[in-house]
């Protein structure tokens, strides 16, 4: 596979650059080099970490470890800030537990909400010792009020710091877990990994909990790892990870990156090929393919990869509760499905859309605006409709958020004038994003 993507690694050129920015689309047929799935990865990193389990990652898709995302580094001085040995080569990322298990030190979750929330609390959970907390970014000025509530009750010693979680110490005994009113599935999440890493326990939620899928790909990791979630009546039992041989898990192509190049395909009526998911997939964000199909997007399998072959031909409505890290991506071929005479569409379901590392229903509706379309944000629900597509120049501002540059670069496709200044946010999740999709060279920031 990993041949194949190198002699067609050039697909589109899309290129950010100075102040003003900077956007030449140029689409070629193609196979396209993807990132690992960084929602697998973490999972992965944080539970051979906290369990002190010998695991090899491997991944084999074109794209080394050290290109992997800011998150992902992120997730690898986490898994070595909690005591395990890291190493990096090749394909291949080894975690090893370290001869003593560490008491207390800094988590270095940078700007990733879900390390943010699991590194913390699987530290809480089954550690020693005061864990104080580095979030940078966008992340110190969100919340996880629910999570941090919920610690608090069971007797963990939690400062709120400013903004982000400031630190937390474990308890001697650790009280009834008991997670109320959730608004992320990260939440949950967590404290299902933190238990693994304890040896098992329970936690009880009351209300519901947002963007199910990303609970089935933590059910999914922690089966890897031996421990079983079992849910009755809102209460979750969780068993310890096994004890046994070095585990091999091979990390998952990202699905949001898949839907990223899939989409730029369909705008640009281009053939774009991408690694396609592996079987029983628990990543939520290859709803893209039915999604595409919604707009009369033609989207096949090539063997074991996927094709985009067709443009948006109509306006869809859908709802992307499960699934709102692609909503941005699905407002752009909304766009440019009502830019082709399709019609309006509606997404709905994107109760969590603001919270993100922008508030993403906003910043969408500000950028397709200032584009032409008629957009309307109404959360949780974003319309989209026709109007007149400027073909002067725009400069749009993806204030910092890798999921917004990735929408405004797609935009760039369906509409000549569109740059996008700050492009390099997109190292966040997929480094070489304007390189691999581009034939050119990388953008300058």
């Amino acid at each position: 596979m990993a041949g194949r993507i190198e002699g067609y690694n050039a697909v589109m050129g899309i290129l950010a650059s100075g102040p003003g920015g900077e956007c030449l689309p140029r689409l070629s047929a193609g196979l396209v080099a993807l990132p690992p799935s960084k929602s697998h990865v973490l999972r992965a990193l944080v539970l051979a970490a906290g369990a002190q389990r010998r695991v090899e990652l491997r991944y084999g898709h074109g794209v080394g470890w050290e290109e992997a995302g800011d998150d992902i580094r992120a997730g690898l001085e986490c898994a070595r800030a909690l005591g395990a040995l890291v190493s990096v080569e090749g394909e291949v990322c080894l975690v090893e537990p370290a001869p003593q298990v560490r008491v207390g030190g800094i988590l270095p979750v940078g700007e990733a909400g879900f390390l943010g929330r699991v590194v913390p609390t699987c530290a809480a959970l089954s550690r020693s010792g005061r864990w104080k907390v580095d979030a940078v970014g966008s992340l110190r000025g969100r919340d996880s009020t629910a999570l941090w509530d919920c610690l608090d009750a069971a007797g963990v010693a939690v400062d709120r710091g400013e903004g982000w979680l400031g630190a937390v110490e474990g308890p001697a005994e650790l009280g009834a877990l008991i997670l109320r009113a959730p608004k992320s599935s990260q939440e949950l999440s967590a404290l299902w990994i933190g238990l693994a890493c304890r040896g098992g326990g329970e936690v009880l939620v009351e209300g519901g909990v947002p963007s199910e899928p990303y609970l089935s790909l933590t059910r999914s990791v922690l089966a890897e790892f031996g421990a079983v979630v079992t849910t009755e009546d809102g209460l979750h039992r969780v068993t310890g990870v096994e004890r046994g041989p070095a585990a091999v898990l091979d990390a998952e192509v990202d699905a949001s990156a898949a839907a990223v190049a899939l989409a730029a395909g369909c705008i640009a009526g281009v053939r774009v090929e991408v690694p396609g998911p592996r079987a029983g997939t628990a990543q939520g964000d290859w709803a893209i393919v039915e999604h595409l199909r919604a707009f009369g997007c033609i989207v096949d399998e090539a063997g074991e990869n996927l094709v985009a072959v067709g443009r948006p031909l109509r306006g869809a409505r859908l709802d992307l509760a499960g699934e709102p890290d692609l909503a941005p991506v699905i407002a752009i071929v909304a766009a440019a499905a009502a830019m082709g005479g399709g019609g309006s569409s509606l997404l709905k379901g994107l109760h969590t859309l603001d919270g993100k590392e922008s508030r993403r229903g906003v910043v969408l509706e500000g950028g397709l605006q200032a584009a032409g379309f008629e957009a309307h944000w109404a959360d949780p629900e974003l319309s989209i409709g026709g109007g007149d597509a400027r073909m002067d120049e725009v400069v749009l501002d993806p204030v910092g958020d890798h999921r917004m540059a990735f929408a405004f670069a797609l935009l760039g496709l369906a509409v000549p004038g569109v740059r996008v200044s700050g492009g390099a946010c997109t190292a966040k999740s997929w480094p070489r994003f304007w390189s691999a999709m581009g034939p050119r060279r990388d953008p300058e920031f």
